[in-house]
This record gives C-alpha cells, structure tokens and sequence, in this order.
C-alpha cells in the first residue's frame, strides 16, 4: 500500500485516482508524516452489504419476546 504526502496528492490528484482505479489498491494520505486518510477503491458491493445479504432471511421475529420458544425453533 503506497503512503503520499497531501502536498503531492493534491498536485497529482488525477494520477492517483487513476492509479487506483487501474490498480485496484489502496492509497494511505499523510499529513505531518502520520497516516490521516485512506483512499479505497471504489466498489458498488461494500462488504457490510454483502453480509447483509448473507444474513437476509435469518432474523426471527416475536411479536411477545417473554413468550415461550418452540423446542424446533432453537434449530439455527
């Protein structure tokens, strides 16, 4: 992962974003020497949604939460 200074990104700013585009790597922003950003790939699909979706469906729902739960409905 390539580390810049803000300076240097912000004269070359159509490079790097070309850069990660074609590479698809991340990009660390340093202000001071000290890493204060991080520039990311875009992807239409973050990983938090592709969760979601693999959990869709899984929630089960009670109208009443103090009711007792069926003996089949612990079964995951």
């Amino acid at each position: 992962m390539d580390a810049i200074a803000i300076k240097e990104l912000k004269s070359k700013l159509s490079f790097y974003i070309n850069k990660i585009e074609q590479d698809g790597n991340e990009l660390l922003v340093k202000k001071h020497n000290k890493v204060v950003a991080k520039i990311v790939p875009y992807s239409p699909k973050t990983e938090w949604e592709k969760a979601q979706k693999e959990l869709e469906g899984s929630v089960s729902f009670y109208k009443d939460p103090t009711e007792p739960v069926a003996e089949d409905e612990w079964d995951l």
